[in-house]
């Protein structure tokens, strides 16, 4: 059997390389937002739907395997291998940030990073930002995206356990679950909204508005699980992949809910849903029979460090930002020190890591897991 056979039709694969390269997609979106591409106004938006989605349905599928080898998760040993996973990771570029931050960096700036500095470092930048307001976070003010998934892998696992304990039929109980947190955010976004003068801020940043891709990855990884990916849902999935594809590269491309300053609009409170189910949809396709381009060995090892691209990259824009060099030259240089550190921290702090987090066992009898595919936060925060 191939690996693509192997995929197809399986919601619990050890390793699936188009998730790689879905990964890769998701963070060079991502970067060519913020390196300010004319060709990607919304890219940076894309791109965290895709991560989000990931996520929820990765989280899922890991939790879900625990069940099967052990009767329920075993959850001190998932919190230890998402502490390893993550945190190190994160910590470096905190330090590094700071330093540079307190030493080198304009007195804004650095009095912004500086004071939001335990707000990251506790995953709780979402909600500084939703408080005082975009830009509040200085150079670490893309964090505000892995404060949601941690506060996201805070909350769903131990609903994901307790559930599976109590209810007889436990997935179907969790998919129920699963589905209601799907809409209700676009529920309470439309409920701020109304009447009131709560800010963007607010709309965009806050767990309980943002959580819409992150539950339909959990969706998606039950159903597969309940289905096994055959039949219509499969049929169905593979014919909804293209225009839902077209739809979020449209979007990324040419901004289709349109913007209007830092007034709420369709890309605020419709947005996560409406690009959530299309991010889903993608997820799910390429699990069942990834597309050739995802596949790409290239755009695979992308995504495999892509964790450590999304935390250095956007440092590294601002340091660059600051000097004031010809346009090319600072697109150019801060897409080759981006990857210079991102690939360093894969080999240096990374992958020993992976290799001893398999010291902490993920359920009560061995399962084949591969351990670099294991969540992370735009590795993906996965």
């Amino acid at each position: 059997m191939t690996q693509g056979d192997a995929n197809r039709g399986d919601p619990r694969p050890g390793h699936q390389p188009g998730l790689d390269g879905l990964r890769g997609l998701a963070v060079l979106a991502v970067l060519a937002y913020h390196l300010d591409l004319p060709f990607a106004p919304r890219g940076g938006a894309i791109g965290v739907t895709l991560f989000f989605a990931l996520s929820g349905y990765l989280i899922t599928t890991l939790l879900l395997r625990e069940v099967d080898a052990g009767g329920r998760p075993l959850l001190g040993h998932f919190y230890a291998r998402r502490a390893l996973r993550l945190f190190p990771a994160l910590l470096l570029v905190v330090g590094v940030v700071a330093v540079y931050a307190a030493r080198f960096g304009p007195a804004a700036t650095a009095d912004q990073t500086l004071g939001g500095l335990p707000y990251v470092v506790f995953y709780v930048g979402n909600w500084y930002r939703a408080v005082t307001g975009f830009g509040s976070l200085g150079l670490l003010e893309h964090t505000w995206s892995l404060s949601v998934e941690e506060q996201f892998y805070l909350l769903w696992p131990p609903v994901v356990a307790g559930i599976v304990v109590l209810a007889r039929d436990g997935r179907r109980w969790l998919l129920g679950v699963a589905l209601a947190g799907s809409v209700a955010p676009l529920l309470i976004r439309l409920a701020l909204w109304q009447g009131s003068t709560i800010s963007g801020a607010r709309v965009y940043n806050g767990t309980d508005t943002a959580a819409d891709p992150l539950m339909m990855g959990c969706a998606l990884a039950l159903l597969l699980a309940l289905t096994g990916g055959s039949g219509r849902l499969g049929r169905w999935l593979r014919w909804a992949c293209w225009p839902a594809t077209l739809l979020l590269v449209a979007d990324a491309l040419l901004r289709l809910g349109g913007h209007s300053g830092g007034a709420v609009t369709f890309d605020l409170l419709w947005g996560p849903t409406v690009f959530g189910l299309a991010a889903a949809v993608v997820v799910g396709a390429t699990v069942l029979r990834p597309a050739a381009l995802l596949r790409w060995a290239p755009l695979r090892q992308v995504g495999v460090i892509s964790y450590g691209l999304y935390l250095w990259h956007y440092p590294v824009y601002r340091a660059v930002r600051d000097q004031q060099l010809p346009v090319a030259t600072a697109r150019g240089l801060v897409v080759l020190l981006s990857f210079a550190l991102a690939a360093t921290s894969y080999v240096v702090l990374e992958r020993p890591l992976l290799r001893l987090k398999r010291l902490v066992p993920p359920a009560r009898r061995p399962v084949p897991v591969a351990p670099e595919q294991e969540t992370a936060p735009m590795v993906v925060s996965t």
